[in-house]
Parts: C-alpha cells; sequence; structure tokens
C-alpha cells in the first residue's frame, strides 16, 4: 500500500493522539454535533452511505446514534491502518476498509451517497481526490474542508502539526473550488449547494438528477 509524503497518520502513535484530541476536546465534539445536523438535513434518515476517510470512527459513532446510517447501511474506509484498527476495535461488526481517495475501487456512479469529512485540506490539492469522489458517486457527494472566499489556495504543510510530525493544513479558495466542481461534474447535476458551518469549514453538498 502506497504512501505519499503527506500521509503520515500511521507514524509512531500520532493516530492515538489524534483521536485523544478528537474525542476530549469541547470543541471537537461541539463541532461534531454541528456536523451531524448538517449531514442529516442533507440525508435524512436511514440512509445508505460510503464515508471516505472514516478516521476513527467518530463521525459515524455520531450519525449512527442519530439513526442516519445503521451497521448495515454504512461502509467507512480509510488510508490509515491505525485510524482504521481504531475504529475496528469500537465497532468490530461495522463495514470497514482501506481507501486511497486518489484511487477509489469503486465503478463509477456505483455509490448512492459519499461523504468525505475534513479529508482533502490534508492532501497536497484537491483535484485528483474530488474526480474520483463525482466519479463514484451516484446520488449525493457532501465534502467538509476548510474554504475562505480568496480567490487563491493557502497551501501550508505544518512540519509540526502533530507529535512533529507533517501533515498538510490547506486552506482553499471557495470560488475556485466551486468552479472546479462544475467544471468536472457531467450535466445530471441537479444541484451544488455551499454552507459555512463554522471558522474555515463550508460543507460542499453536489446532488445528481
Amino acid at each position: 500500500m502506497h504512501k505519499h509524503y503527506w500521509q503520515n497518520w500511521d507514524r509512531g502513535q500520532v493516530s492515538e493522539s489524534i483521536d485523544s484530541y478528537w474525542r476530549n476536546s469541547e470543541d471537537e465534539i461541539k463541532w461534531r454535533e454541528l456536523l451531524v445536523s448538517d449531514i442529516e438535513a442533507e440525508f435524512g434518515k436511514n440512509t445508505s452511505m460510503l464515508e471516505v476517510g472514516c478516521g476513527s470512527g467518530l463521525i459515524y459513532q455520531a450519525i449512527s446514534e442519530h439513526h442516519i446510517v445503521s451497521q448495515k447501511t454504512y461502509t467507512g474506509g480509510d488510508v490509515s491502518q491505525n485510524m482504521l484498527n481504531i475504529t475496528r476495535q469500537r465497532f468490530p461488526e461495522t463495514n470497514l476498509v482501506y481507501l486511497d481517495i486518489l484511487n477509489l475501487p469503486y465503478a463509477s456512479k456505483s455509490q448512492p451517497n459519499v461523504i468525505c469529512v475534513q479529508v482533502i485540506q490534508h492532501l497536497p490539492h484537491y483535484t485528483e481526490a474530488v474526480k474520483e469522489l463525482i466519479r463514484i458517486t451516484g446520488k449525493k457527494l457532501y465534502i467538509v474542508s476548510w474554504f475562505n472566499k480568496s480567490p487563491k489556495d493557502k497551501i501550508v504543510f505544518d512540519k509540526n502539526a502533530w507529535n512533529k510530525t507533517s501533515f498538510h493544513n490547506n486552506i482553499y479558495s471557495l470560488p475556485k473550488f466551486l468552479r472546479f466542481i462544475h467544471e468536472h461534474t457531467d450535466t445530471d447535476m441537479e444541484s451544488l449547494r455551499a454552507k459555512h458551518l463554522d471558522g474555515n469549514n463550508f460543507s460542499i453538498s453536489i446532488t445528481s438528477k
């Protein structure tokens, strides 16, 4: 399984440290509540869903508790084996798979509903990843990332992000991203919605006819 220079989740105890922060930070707990409310508004209850970049399973836990998905209707995938191991320990009956967002192992339009939350800001750029997400989505694609309204992307490779381990923490241009979506989504697109959640977090929802 090929690792790129920016994929450092499996170095040392990085995944465990990040998971501990996600679980225990009041800001992160409030953030997930806000996120789940937005996901429920987009998808409703009892939805079939693929999560690309499931991390340690905390989003799955939240959306399952709100009956947006169930164990039978959810699949989660991640490029980090350590994150997948954490999730498997928490939810041993859940369908979890290794996924590389740059080369997703699914046929075109085979996944009705796809979510990808706070993943693409940790890539050097989003172009190939978002093309893959669009390609596999049959009905609705929901992306959350860091954006601002500048015409230019802010590309940041933070060399001391977690445990002195390097990660991209990019803030992308929202107008530029939305243009990219229009240019790389076929004519079956029914709607495109961008919503500010908090801070630099925006959700982008793309619905096909």
